[in-house]
C-alpha cells in the first residue's frame, strides 16, 4: 500500500501468496482501527492508506536500523 494508491484484496493475496480469508481479516481489522479505507467496485474491494501520518510512520520505520 505504500507504493500504490489502492490495491484489491485479490491483488494483495497474489503478491503476498496468502489466503484471501486471512488477508481480508487483517485488512478489515486495520480499517476498523482507522488505518485503511476501502471502496467497493462490484465484487472487488480496494484498500488504501487512510492517513498521510501512517505513510510517514512506515517510511520512518523503514529507515531505522535493525
Amino acid at each position: 500500500l505504500m507504493h500504490r494508491e489502492k490495491i484489491s484484496v485479490n491483488e494483495l493475496c497474489e503478491e503476498l501468496e496468502l489466503e484471501q480469508s486471512l488477508v481480508s481479516h487483517h485488512l478489515n481489522n486495520m480499517k476498523v482501527k482507522g488505518i485503511l479505507s476501502s471502496d467497493r467496485d462490484g465484487k472487488n474491494i480496494y484498500y488504501s492508506l487512510k492517513l498521510q501520518e501512517v505513510r510517514t510512520v512506515i517510511e520512518c520505520m523503514s529507515k531505522c536500523p535493525l
